[in-house]
């Protein structure tokens, strides 16, 4: 691109354009990724409620200890 810049005939526009393809090939995967969980609700459902549960199950384990710590437990 480099020398393509220096020689002259190429600039910024279709430099930029160039970029953009490039970025949109390459998140493709990503964005047909999207589009799929996005279609599924129940998918998404199950994400979060197996976060909740994580963040359940850790957030009991640091209580815990905070109640030990300040002699409630």
């Amino acid at each position: 691109m480099r020398e393509r810049f220096q020689r002259g005939g190429t600039g910024y526009g279709d430099f930029k354009k160039q970029l953009f393809e490039k970025l949109w090939e390459y998140f493709a995967p990503m964005r047909k990724r999207r589009e799929e969980i996005l279609a599924n609700k129940t998918y998404i459902d199950n994400v979060l409620a197996r976060g909740a549960e994580q963040a359940n199950e850790i957030a009991d384990q640091v209580m815990k200890r905070v109640r030990a710590a300040v002699g409630l437990g």
